[in-house]
C-alpha cells in the first residue's frame, strides 16, 4: 500500500462530509491518496459543495467497465456526548478497531479500493475498471443518481461499498422517505422550561435495535407543549428529543402529529407481502427520524424499508390522502427500488469465486438497508460488499471500522477484477 493506512484513515475521518454540508472537504484528501497510487482523479462537480470523484484504471480498456462505488458523505454525528470512544472527526485506533464517523460507513472502504487499483495498474485486462467516490448517499443517493444520469460511462457490473463484514450482498430492500408539513397557528409563546427525552440511536433499517426518543416524547401526556425538536433526519433512529413547555394549553397540533406518524406506521405494516424470509428483519419497517414542531409549523420526516414486490407509488398515494385530510402536505424525497441480483449470474458467481479463493464465506446474503446499488438497478448487475460491521454500528455513536477487514477487502477487490476482467 503506497500510503500509511492509519494516517490516511485519520485524514479521511477528519474531513467533515456530513451530507448536508457536502463532500468538498474530502476531495483534496482523496486526490492526494490517489496520486500516491499513480491514479488520476476526475472531478465531476455538482454545485460548490459536492462532487463525484472518478478514477479510471490507467491502461485498462474503456469497454464494459467494472465500477467500484464508495460514498464519501456521512450521516450527522448526533449528540456529541454519546461519542465516548472518540470525537466523531478524530480517528482513534484501539487494536483492530478504528473509531470515527464514517469509519465503517463508508470512508475507509475507499482505502481498500485505492490499494487494489494501485496493484492492478499495468495489468493486461479485457475490460475497463473504474472507481466512483460519490456524494449525498445518505440523503438520497444524490451523487450516484447524478452519475447515472450523466452517462459518462455505462458499467457492465457495479460493486457498491457498504459495511457487510466482507459478505456478498446480492439483494436489499427498497426505500421511501416522506417529509410532512402541518400548518402552525402562529403567535408567540413564552417557553418557561424544557424536558429532554432520551432514546438509543440505531440505523432506521433496524429500528428495534434502537429506542426512538421522538416516539417516547409523543407518548408522554405533557401539558403546555410549545416546541418539540428531535432527530437528525431520515436513516437514523433519534436518540434525543427536546420538548419546550409553557403554562396554558399547547398551541401545537399534537393530535395531528401523532396521527400522521401512526398512519405511516400502519400503512407500511399493511403492505403485501407482509414479510420476506430472505431478509432480516423479514418485515417492512418504518421510522420517524425528525420532528420539528413550533407555533410556526411542524415538519416530520418518516421513512420505510420496502420489500421486493411493494409499490412505493401506491403507498405514497394512500399516505398523501391521509395527510391532506389532516390539513397537511407531504413530499416524497426518496423512492429507491429494492435490488435483487441473480445469485447465479456472472457478477455474483465471480464474487463467490473471489471469496472462496480468499477463505471468506461465499454465500450471498441480503441487506435490510438501501444502498447505491439501487441507483444502478435496471442498468447492470450490482452487488454490495465492504469491510466493517453494519448492524448496531453504522449511524450510531462510536462507529468503528476494522483494520484487518480493510486489508482483506483490498485483496478481495483486486481478485474480483482478475475474476471478471483478466
Amino acid at each position: 500500500m503506497p500510503f500509511n493506512i492509519i494516517a490516511a484513515a485519520r485524514d479521511l475521518v477528519a474531513a467533515d462530509t456530513v451530507s448536508a454540508r457536502g463532500n468538498a472537504a474530502v476531495i483534496p484528501v482523496v486526490t492526494r491518496l490517489a496520486g500516491a497510487c499513480g491514479l488520476p482523479v476526475e472531478l465531476l462537480p455538482e454545485g460548490p459543495r459536492n462532487a463525484n470523484l472518478l478514477i479510471r484504471l490507467p491502461g485498462a480498456p474503456a469497454r464494459d467497465p467494472l465500477l467500484f462505488v464508495t460514498h464519501t458523505d456521512t450521516v450527522d454525528a448526533g449528540p456529541r456526548e454519546r461519542w465516548t470512544a472518540t470525537d466523531p472527526w478524530t480517528l482513534r485506533v484501539d487494536g483492530d478497531r478504528l473509531y470515527g464517523l464514517g469509519a465503517a460507513d463508508t470512508k475507509l472502504d475507499l482505502l481498500a479500493k485505492l490499494a487494489a487499483l494501485e496493484r492492478l495498474s499495468g495489468r493486461s485486462l479485457s475490460r475497463g475498471v473504474a472507481f466512483l467516490g460519490t456524494f449525498g448517499e445518505e440523503i438520497g443517493l444524490l451523487g450516484a443518481k447524478s452519475f447515472v444520469r450523466g452517462g459518462l460511462l455505462r458499467p457492465r457490473a457495479v460493486a457498491c461499498g457498504e459495511p457487510s463484514s466482507l459478505r456478498i450482498v446480492h439483494a436489499h430492500k427498497g426505500y421511501l422517505v416522506a417529509r410532512v408539513r402541518l400548518p402552525g397557528g402562529g403567535g408567540e409563546v413564552r417557553e418557561v422550561c424544557s424536558r429532554t427525552f432520551t432514546g438509543k440511536a440505531a440505523h432506521s433499517a433496524r429500528p428495534l435495535l434502537g429506542e426512538n426518543a421522538i416516539e417516547k416524547a409523543l407518548v408522554d401526556p405533557l401539558a403546555g407543549v410549545v416546541r418539540v425538536r428531535g432527530g437528525q433526519g431520515a436513516n437514523s433512529v433519534p436518540a434525543s428529543c427536546e420538548v419546550g413547555l409553557a403554562s396554558g394549553p399547547s398551541p401545537l397540533p399534537l393530535d395531528a402529529i401523532r396521527r400522521v406518524i401512526a398512519r405511516w406506521h400502519a400503512l407500511v405494516a399493511a403492505l403485501e407481502p407482509r414479510s420476506d424470509g430472505r431478509f432480516s428483519p423479514p418485515e417492512t419497517v418504518s421510522n420517524v427520524g425528525l420532528l420539528d414542531a413550533s407555533p410556526a409549523g411542524t415538519e416530520i420526516l418518516l421513512d420505510a424499508r420496502l420489500l421486493p414486490g411493494h409499490e412505493p407509488a401506491r403507498l405514497a398515494r394512500a399516505y398523501e390522502e391521509e395527510v391532506r385530510a389532516l390539513g397537511g402536505a407531504v413530499v416524497f424525497e426518496r423512492d429507491n427500488p429494492a435490488v435483487w441480483t441473480d445469485p447465479e449470474g456472472p457478477l455474483v458467481s465471480a464474487a463467490r469465486a473471489t471469496s472462496r479463493a480468499l477463505g471468506l464465506s461465499d454465500a450471498p446474503v441480503t441487506k435490510a438497508t438501501n444502498t447505491e446499488a439501487a441507483a444502478f438497478a435496471g442498468l447492470c448487475e450490482a452487488i454490495v460488499f465492504g469491510p466493517g460491521e453494519s448492524t448496531g454500528n453504522a449511524h450510531s455513536p462510536n462507529e468503528y471500522g476494522s483494520l484487518s477487514q480493510i486489508l482483506r477487502a483490498a485483496d478481495w477487490y483486486e481478485r474480483l477484477v482478475l475474476e471478471l476482467c483478466a
